[in-house]
């Protein structure tokens, strides 16, 4: 990438992070699940996400004071979890 293109897409960034009415960037929105989306992507309570970032379980990094999970990340461990738990419509005959 042209580093005038990147330098222009980096400024974007930190001015709209700078912004009194930040609520989510654009790289929250592209590369991040926060806290909440985890929950309801998942099921699960604020105590279960902190025990699994405790066991690290789960990759996480804090930006602005907010815990944040890689999107790519966790579309790997929910791709993952769909293939373990898939079950052929088509029985097998046994013998």
């Amino acid at each position: 990438m042209d580093n005038v293109v990147l330098h222009v897409i980096i400024e974007a960034i930190l001015k709209e992070m700078a912004t009194k009415n930040f609520k989510k960037s654009i790289l929250f929105q592209m590369d991040f699940i926060d806290n909440q989306d985890m929950k309801l992507i998942f099921n699960v309570s604020d105590k279960t996400l902190w025990r699994w970032r405790k066991k690290q379980a789960v990759p996480f990094t804090k930006l602005e004071g907010r815990i944040v999970y890689p999107r790519r990340a966790i579309k790997g461990i929910l791709e993952q979890r769909m293939a373990n738990c898939y079950v052929s419509p088509i029985k097998k005959k046994t013998g």
